[in-house]
């Protein structure tokens, strides 16, 4: 009579020890029906614990999808040339001819500094120049002179009507009047160098226009000092703009030089191309600064203000 509980006894016994094992083998890998040979009586309670694998779409992605669109890279419109205009030598500033947002042309008179003193030194200057221009044409004269009583001298010494001394005295007189010469050309020289220099200084004291273009900044104003630190005007040219932006280091090989790109700024889009790219990457941004020209096009120059944010696109990639 106790047989069959001990059967039954065994039977529990063995249960308990298959729930684990099939645990640890499921652990390690195993699947539901490996389980269920080791433990036949355990196979459908395993069946429902074990978590459904996960399903894995091996299908290809639908290449039909177009990629998402070029973001652009930020950029900022430059004038193709611009100028800072500072007096070349020091002095007081006289007049500003022009006002801010004024169109020039080249050459025209911008800026004019007080040349009074300068002025007086270049009469002075003058007067000295002329004066050195009588001494060398005296000296010359006296050097004709004193050549004409040497050659007579010499005539007569020949016929020995004038003595070894008199002839000597011709030749002394003679080479003090070359010296002479000399030296006056020599103040010549000097006096022209320094009037020279002044009409330098007092056309320097002129400030033109180095090209076309508009006024955009006046720094000083009349009766104010300058120098040659002190900038008076900046002048932007209306020969053209330039973008400069930015490429991140991850796309660098998107934009090359000459290639074409679109520059969309002041609500219009033209198109430009590269003209330079810089041979390093900055340290902070990890970008590169490159630089494009914008051709033009129908968009009116008004719409286009230098300093005004831009988005660059490459040709290929514009939205």
């Amino acid at each position: 009579m106790l047989w069959p509980f001990r059967n039954q006894q065994l039977a529990i016994t063995g249960a308990a020890v298959a729930v684990p094992l099939a645990g640890a083998l499921a652990l390690a890998g195993l699947r539901a029906p490996d389980v269920a040979v080791l433990e036949p009586h355990l196979g459908a309670f395993r069946a429902a614990a074990l978590p459904a694998a996960p399903t894995i779409d091996a299908s290809p992605p639908d290449k039909s999808e177009p990629p998402p669109a070029h973001r652009g890279f930020v950029g900022v419109l430059l004038s193709h040339r611009s100028v800072d205009l500072a007096a070349r030598n020091e002095g007081r500033l006289r007049a500003v001819h022009v006002r801010l947002g004024d169109r020039i042309a080249a050459g025209d008179l911008l800026a004019t500094l007080d040349l009074q003193t300068l002025r007086s030194d270049a009469a002075i200057a003058t007067a000295a120049l002329r004066g050195a221009e009588v001494a060398l044409s005296r000296a010359r004269e006296e050097l004709a002179e004193a050549a004409e009583r040497h050659r007579r001298k010499q005539a007569l010494a020949v016929e020995g009507l004038a003595s070894g001394e008199d002839l000597s005295t011709a030749e002394h007189q003679t080479a003090v009047a070359r010296l002479q010469v000399d030296a006056a050309a020599a103040e010549l020289r000097e006096k022209r160098a320094r009037v020279g220099h002044l009409r330098k200084v007092e056309a320097d004291a002129e400030i033109r226009a180095p090209f076309a273009g508009r006024v955009v900044a006046r720094y000083a104003e009349p009766g104010e000092s300058v120098g040659t630190t002190l900038p008076i005007l900046r002048l932007i040219s209306d020969d053209g703009l330039l973008v400069r932006f930015g490429v991140p280091e991850e796309q660098r090989g998107e934009v090359d030089e000459n290639a074409s790109v679109r520059v969309r700024a002041g609500g219009v889009e033209l198109r430009g191309t590269v003209e330079t790219i810089a041979p390093e990457i900055d340290a902070v941004s990890r970008a590169v600064v490159v630089e494009a020209r914008i051709e033009p096009g129908d968009a009116p120059r008004e719409l286009l203000v230098a300093g005004a944010m831009a988005r660059v696109f490459p040709a290929a990639g514009a939205p």
